[in-house]
């Protein structure tokens, strides 16, 4: 799995290569059945996309409301 989106209008992108949902958890300090949940519900609303090897964030402005502007970095 790879997450991945830096440019210049959303400079703190981040690249995460993993094959594990649950490693990715571990680093958010998150559980992988909540973090699972988060991405379905992201997926839904059309903010994310997902297939076997990516996370997309498709609607930058939604995912920045929802996330009162907390980042990890």
């Amino acid at each position: 799995m790879s997450t991945l989106a830096a440019d210049a209008e959303h400079p703190f992108g981040l690249e995460l290569k993993t094959t594990n949902l649950q490693e990715i958890a571990g680093l958010l300090g998150t559980t992988y059945r909540h973090l699972n949940r988060v991405v379905h519900s992201l997926i839904e609303r059309e903010i994310i996309t997902k297939d076997r090897h990516f996370i997309q964030i498709q609607d930058w402005s939604l995912l920045e409301k929802l996330s009162n502007d907390i980042r990890y970095e």
